[in-house]
């Protein structure tokens, strides 16, 4: 599952993958961007949040499996495929995952997203505590 703090933002990209567990569930990030791309599929494990999703492969979400969970999308529950995944079933939408690089780069943004925000938070701060010095000068 992932979980991300009231502080944090994170844009997710999968392609060409399987995920299994949920995303935000306790609701707390300000800010989730979900992209999948390609063959990639999603299995809820508990109620996931997001603010937005991009699925251009699979516009009606078929590819997202509610296993009795459901999507909300800027707290509005979403329409997606109620279906319980089974591996088994030919019906489910293929599954791959010979492109990990995907993963990679949810990685990659998951660390450096939250650098760089604390980064331009350091900076506006830094700002705003100057302006005030010379206006009081």
């Amino acid at each position: 599952n992932i979980e991300i703090d009231e502080h944090s933002a994170i844009s997710m990209y999968l392609k060409n993958t399987t995920y299994k567990g949920s995303i935000n569930n306790k609701k707390t990030a300000t800010v989730i961007n979900l992209v999948l791309l390609n063959d990639t599929n999603l299995i809820l494990t508990d109620d996931t949040y997001v603010s937005s999703i991009d699925n251009p492969d699979h516009e009606d979400n078929s590819n997202i499996y509610a296993n009795g969970h459901s999507l909300y999308v800027e707290g509005k529950k979403v329409k997606i495929n109620n279906k319980k995944y089974n591996a088994n079933d030919k019906n489910n939408e293929k599954i791959t995952s010979s492109d990990n690089k995907g993963i990679f780069n949810n990685y990659l943004t998951m660390i450096f997203l939250p650098i760089a925000i604390l980064i331009i938070g350091f900076i506006i701060s830094y700002y705003l505590k100057n302006k005030k010095k010379n206006s009081k000068s």
